[in-house]
């Protein structure tokens, strides 16, 4: 249950996230070539939803940065001795991630 006695933003957003069934393997797996956000919103049961819904509170939004990449040498060489080059996703870390706590 979230309280208004909860002083640290942290503390708000994971407890918003267990009650959204929201765990850090979604917010990775929802992480796309372009900016992602993902809205949590409640309705006036107090029940969270992820996604906009008419007629409900915005409770939280995840901002998710666009994935990105790196090119690697893999060590080979191709016909012409050139060395082969591979594009690598980098992880996403948890401090790449941004929580917007929206206010009743």
């Amino acid at each position: 249950m979230i309280t208004k006695d909860m002083k640290n933003p942290g503390e708000v957003a994971e407890t918003i996230l267990s009650k959204a069934n929201i765990s850090w393997e979604d917010i990775k797996k929802a992480q796309r070539d372009i900016p992602v956000t993902i809205d949590i919103m409640r309705d006036r049961l107090g029940e969270m939803h992820i996604g906009y819904k008419e007629d409900m509170n915005y409770v939280l939004s995840i901002l998710i940065p666009a994935k990105q990449y790196e090119i690697v040498d893999t060590g080979l060489k191709d016909e012409f001795g050139n060395p082969v080059l591979e594009k690598k996703e980098k992880p996403l870390q948890k401090e790449q991630v941004k929580i917007l706590i929206w206010e009743e």
